[in-house]
């Protein structure tokens, strides 16, 4: 008789190694070709239902974006920090023209110092008004007298690149809330009944058309089918008594 593929207790299995296997079940599929196994139908949910798993092991926490975030608000500040304590210095110049240009600028600046200490969305506000303000003529004029205009617009390419993380940090907080609402448990449930289809499938193949496919398939999902299910065992007698198993190991 063919071999046969052996279903096991999946359901006693950690997420994450859940996950893992139903990746490597993928890989192989992908490798072999569903076409070639019998299951270019069911191969599609499958494969998706494998990604939502795995995309939920371990479920997103940190942000990206986040990290972007703070490095373009970092650059905003430094930019600011420098135009204003260039625009403070030559207040007190001895060249007429850049003394006139430093007290037309600090007066307009005055409003916005500490301005870097304010909260993200406030802050941005506040720059987009500096870079209006400076972008008018006579200031735009001044801000050149006094060297600063690469420093303006770094402060334009700074406040743009957070404004782009900005809006791809609303994004991810987006994703994770959808995540956030699909139970684990649904979606395992869900992807070990379109693995036993697929299962089936192979199985029924292996008997009446045992291709080198079929036959590779069979052999090497079977093999990792036992060794999954050796390591929920072994998991399942070392866990610490009344807690669950796994909770102090890592996902195979």
């Amino acid at each position: 008789m063919a071999k046969q593929i052996r279903l096991f207790g999946m359901s006693r299995m950690t997420a994450g190694s859940c996950a893992h296997y139903h990746g490597e079940v993928v890989h192989l599929i992908g490798e072999l070709t569903p076409e070639a196994l019998g299951i270019a139908d069911q191969w599609p949910a499958y494969a998706r239902q494998a990604a939502l798993l795995s995309s939920l092991v371990p479920r997103p926490r940190a942000l990206v974006a986040t990290r972007r975030l703070k490095e373009w608000d970092r650059k905003r500040v430094n930019s600011m920090g420098v135009i204003h304590r260039v625009v403070y210095a030559y207040r007190t110049s001895n060249v007429p023209e850049a003394r006139k240009a430093a007290l037309r600028l600090h007066a307009q600046l005055s409003g916005y110092y500490g301005a870097w200490k304010h909260e993200y969305t406030r802050l941005s506000s506040e720059v987009r008004g500096i870079l209006s303000m400076l972008d008018e003529p006579e200031n735009a004029a001044a801000v050149a007298r006094l060297g600063l205009a690469d420093e303006v617009e770094a402060l334009r390419s700074a406040q743009a690149g957070f404004e782009e993380a900005f809006d791809g940090r609303i994004a991810e907080y987006g994703e994770i809330s959808r995540l956030g609402d699909i139970q684990t448990r649904d979606v395992r449930r869900e992807l070990t009944r379109l693995y036993e289809g697929i299962v089936r499938t192979v199985n029924a193949r292996a008997l009446v058309l045992p291709t080198d496919a079929v036959r590779t398939f069979v052999d090497t999902v079977d093999a990792m089918a036992e060794m999954y299910r050796l390591i929920t065992l072994q998991r399942g007698k070392g866990a610490p008594k009344g807690e669950s198993p796994g909770k102090n190991e890592r996902n195979v």
